[in-house]
């Protein structure tokens, strides 16, 4: 038997595909902020370092997932903030530093949680 071939012999129940036990693992979506007060809001559940930069990855609802790609600004916030924290984080749109160069401005929340005592 290859891939999704089932056998399929006389009075044999034939099984399908989403009744396997197997659950598909998806990519996340990519946050692209492109148009001044963008936002996204979800709880930080992973942040991945590699050679290419950080990324972000906000859980928005429970299974959806979306991965900010981090940039200056961003990282420099995210990093006062700790995996578990709710996040909102705003495009304020393109600034430009006293050195003249051009970078994109976010501001970034952290959702205040009651601690249970």
């Amino acid at each position: 038997m290859v891939g999704n071939d089932v056998p399929e012999k006389a009075g044999q129940q034939v099984q399908k595909p989403e009744d396997d036990g197997f659950k598909e693992i998806r990519g996340s979506e990519i946050v692209q902020f492109k148009e001044v007060n963008d936002q996204v809001t979800g709880t930080l559940i992973n942040i991945d370092q590699s050679t290419f930069g950080s990324a972000y990855d906000l859980e928005i609802e429970p299974g959806h997932v979306m991965t900010v790609f981090g940039t200056t600004v961003l990282n420099q916030k995210l990093s006062k903030v700790d995996l578990g924290d709710v996040l909102r984080i705003t495009y304020l749109g393109d600034k430009t530093s006293e050195k003249g160069r051009s970078y994109k401005n976010f501001k970034v929340e952290v959702k205040i949680v009651p601690k249970k005592r």
